[in-house]
């Protein structure tokens, strides 16, 4: 008992990593956004048939490698722009996960509240996920780096609804075409009719469908008018001030001097 016991804490683990490492290749910088639209699919398995306090630790296991993962690239930001040593950069970073951590942690708390099968499942997962992401984004001083929907920012086709959604409109369609893979294919113990299942996975994709086609509708006529706009010319300066010294008093007057010749520059 105790070896099955040790096995089944093994997989519930090795499906959180999945999670986590799907979650984290959708960015940058190998932004394999594809990867977004199963992610969660592991997680949902770990979660399943948990109690809740269980759910709470397995979201928030989640969660702390997602960020780590996600947001790497801070230890190198502390350690190289703001002169902090290696161990300290490091801290921040597992701060930070410990803190982000915590949005996931009460997803996988909530998401058990009710059980995965039905169109209120359906429903339920996507946009608990998407309010927690909203309350991340305003919380004390808000995080709103790094949403799921961010994940595909190369897929113009597909963005055009954030026009109407913001990128919550996109975090939620990718946690609702999960849960439906999920409950389609993964969920253990559903009984109900496979045309029952079939037509809630048909109804998230025809969203989907729906949401591209509108993208594809809309990016000719934008593009359209703005070649029927005015006109005008802008330069954009780029100084190639180096970090280290951007702020430093004793080169301002310095940068303000290439800024000056290269704004001069551009109207010659």
């Amino acid at each position: 008992m105790d070896a099955l016991f040790s096995i089944k804490r093994g997989q519930q683990f090795g499906y959180l990593l999945f999670s986590a490492a799907l979650l984290t290749l959708s960015f940058p910088k190998t932004s394999w956004s594809f990867l977004a639209w199963v992610a969660f699919i592991p997680l949902f398995k770990a979660l399943e048939g948990q109690p809740g306090r269980k759910r709470l630790a397995l979201g928030y296991t989640m969660g702390f490698f997602y960020s780590l993962g996600v947001f790497y690239w801070v230890t190198h930001s502390m350690r190289y722009y703001g002169h902090l040593s290696l161990p300290i950069s490091i801290s921040m970073l597992v701060l930070l996960a410990l803190y982000l951590a915590l949005f996931p942690a009460v997803f996988g708390l909530l998401w058990g509240l009710f059980p995965a099968g039905g169109f209120f499942s359906l429903i339920w997962a996507p946009a608990l996920w998407v309010g927690l992401e909203y309350l991340r984004a305003f919380l004390l001083t808000g995080f709103p780096w790094a949403l799921v929907g961010y994940s595909q920012y190369r897929l113009l086709p597909l963005i055009q609804v954030a026009e109407y959604t913001g990128v919550y409109g996109l975090s939620f369609l990718i946690l609702l075409i999960n849960q439906a893979l999920y409950q389609l294919f993964v969920k253990s113990g559903d009984h109900r009719p496979w045309s029952l299942k079939w037509g809630e996975a048909a109804a998230a994709g025809g969203l989907l469908v729906l949401v591209v086609a509108h993208g594809y509708a809309v990016l000719p006529e934008n593009r359209k008018a703005d070649d029927r706009s005015k006109q005008i010319k802008v330069s954009i300066i780029q100084g190639n001030i180096d970090q280290m010294v951007k702020w430093n008093p004793a080169h301002q007057e310095e940068t303000i001097t290439i800024y000056t010749d290269l704004s001069k520059e551009s109207l010659s």
